[in-house]
């Protein structure tokens, strides 16, 4: 794959729709010990100047999405599992995939406390480089919209990140889900993207084919977001054994 920067034009409506235009406060002071507590989209900042989107589900899993430092391109995701209840959540699970600042793949510690739907602090904790980085969001009503097949399928065209660097990627996404695509390296791609059954996300399973992939023959797991404002899709997924991690941005065509 060639190495190529992602361009800030292909993410910025993505997080700054959703932090500056979709936080809303909803009602549900009640809060109970289950891992759903904290489910919900978040949408804010961090103490570093980067724009922050948080994503849990209501079995508990999360990605927490961060961008590079007063750019709207997005840099990374921590992603993991979480418990929640009486305003906490706390995960000791988590990776940070980081495609731009050198870090690579980091163990993670994350705490926050929340009121449900409405706010989520908290800190990612290190433990050595780079050092503990807080972030505070606020609720956004986007999670709560269906999300359906037949909105995200069509075709686009955008970058196809992984630790070795990024490439210019065509895909297309069935009415059914399935998805092909060929990057500009000659790398082909397959998978499947389906709407979740709860939260406005859909499930992204993508495998690399042979060489001239780096990450040959690879599988990556996780989730997508298309948002419809601005026609693009938004996926990041780690492998099985969460060493490694790819993240897509594309524009609908």
């Amino acid at each position: 794959m060639k190495m190529r920067n992602i361009k800030a034009a292909a993410v910025a409506g993505f997080f700054m729709v959703a932090v500056l235009g979709t936080a809303g406060c909803g009602g549900g002071d009640t809060q109970s010990v289950v891992s759903s507590a904290a489910e919900g989209m978040w949408n804010g900042t961090t103490d570093s100047n980067r724009y922050a989107k948080g994503i849990f589900f209501n079995d508990g899993s999360f990605y927490l999405f961060y961008t590079a430092v007063a750019s709207p391109a997005i840099a990374g995701f921590i992603q993991g599992e979480s418990t929640a209840g009486f305003g906490t959540v706390t995960s000791s699970n988590a990776k940070d995939f980081n495609f731009s600042d050198g870090r690579g793949v980091s163990a993670v510690g994350v705490k926050g406390s929340y009121v449900s739907k409405q706010t989520l602090n908290g800190t990612a904790t290190y433990g050595g480089s780079p050092g503990d980085a807080t972030f505070s969001t606020a609720y956004s009503s986007l999670y709560e919209l269906t999300p359906t097949a037949a909105a995200v399928a069509g075709g686009y065209s955008g970058e196809l990140r992984t630790a070795d660097g990024a490439d210019t990627v065509n895909i297309s996404i069935s009415p059914g889900g399935v998805l092909q695509g060929v990057s500009a390296g000659g790398c082909q791609v397959t998978g499947v993207v389906l709407p979740k059954k709860q939260g406005n996300a859909y499930d992204v399973v993508l495998t690399f084919g042979p060489s001239p992939c780096v990450s040959a023959l690879q599988t990556f797991t996780g989730i997508g977001i298309f948002e419809s404002a601005s026609q693009k899709l938004f996926a990041a997924a780690p492998n099985a054994a969460r060493t490694a991690a790819i993240l897509f941005v594309g524009a609908k065509l």
